[in-house]
């Protein structure tokens, strides 16, 4: 997953990939979600929009974002 204003101004998070379920009613036991729980990967929620605009300008005010983005740091590091 990468983020950018432009050619030469981007951001990536590595070999990760966000998979974004679209559900009437949200459940862990039914379709693609009991795979995934299956494998240990457990949801997590974020604004794609807002995780690439503090990677993107670092110096913009991102407390809110701050331990979501230690975790995507975290899963980058051991995905590599």
């Amino acid at each position: 997953m990468f983020f950018s204003t432009d050619k030469e101004n981007w951001q990536a998070l590595g070999d990760l990939a966000v998979i974004e379920l679209k559900q009437e009613q949200f459940s862990r036991h039914v379709g693609f979600t009991r795979i995934l729980r299956r494998h240990g990967i457990r949801p997590i929620g974020f604004s794609k929009y807002c995780i690439g605009v503090s990677m993107l300008y670092p110096d913009r005010k991102i407390n809110r974002m701050k331990q979501k983005i230690r975790l995507l740091n975290k899963l980058t590091r051991h995905s590599s």
